[in-house]
């Protein structure tokens, strides 16, 4: 059977704020083990293990993951329930197989930046062993051993990325030079973020 993992959201949304902690550690647990049996769940971790010359990561910086309150309102629409919950799952995957592959000494911390967290998702990071940052912090704490995550975000992450440090690896959105901003998707494809990709190894999502 086919899984679809929803992905794309509108940073910056006002998470509820009557969500019990309890709650939203079951919503996102039921998220996780959806993910973690899904195919592209299964495919990312097999391609990672065999990265021949896998540059060394530190930290994983991930923007715009979602609020999982937001998951967890009855409001939500169908088609985007989960989606905050699989973004968060996936960084944990990318934490564990990096850490795998990189063996002794490989421990990866873990760094989220999203005006959308309420406080129960505050609470379900710090359980996670992930630390939340303010704007512009996230950007901040991009170096040369970084893994960055960003996946359909409206804020120019990439642009930020190409203009200040190019980070060991690089999650997006595939490239589409078609693209012009709206009200979902704020970034547009720079010249010089596409320039800058230009014989690099780059990982798609």
């Amino acid at each position: 059977m086919e899984s679809i993992v929803p992905i794309a959201f509108n940073y910056g949304r006002k998470p509820r704020t009557d969500v019990a902690i309890s709650e939203l550690a079951k919503v996102y647990g039921e998220a996780q083990a959806e993910w973690e049996g899904n195919e592209a769940c299964k495919t990312l971790k097999q391609g990672l293990l065999v990265v021949e010359n896998m540059p060394w990561v530190t930290k994983i910086v991930a923007f715009a993951l979602g609020s999982v309150q937001e998951d967890s309102n009855p409001a939500c629409p169908e088609h985007l329930k989960r989606r905050s919950c699989m973004q968060h799952a996936l960084m944990e995957t990318l934490t564990k197989v990096v850490e795998q592959a990189q063996g002794a000494g490989g421990k990866v911390t873990q760094y989220v930046q999203d005006p959308g967290y309420g406080s129960a998702d505050l609470e379900l990071l710090r359980q996670l062993d992930v630390t939340p940052l303010e704007d512009p912090d996230g950007f901040i704490e991009i170096d040369d051993h970084n893994l960055v995550l960003s996946i359909s975000s409206n804020v120019p992450v990439k642009q930020v990325v190409a203009d200040l440090q190019w980070p060991a690896v690089l999650i997006i959105e595939p490239i589409d030079l078609t693209r012009t901003a709206t009200d979902d998707v704020a970034e547009v494809e720079a010249p010089k973020m596409t320039k800058t990709l230009d014989g690099e190894d780059l990982y798609v999502a």
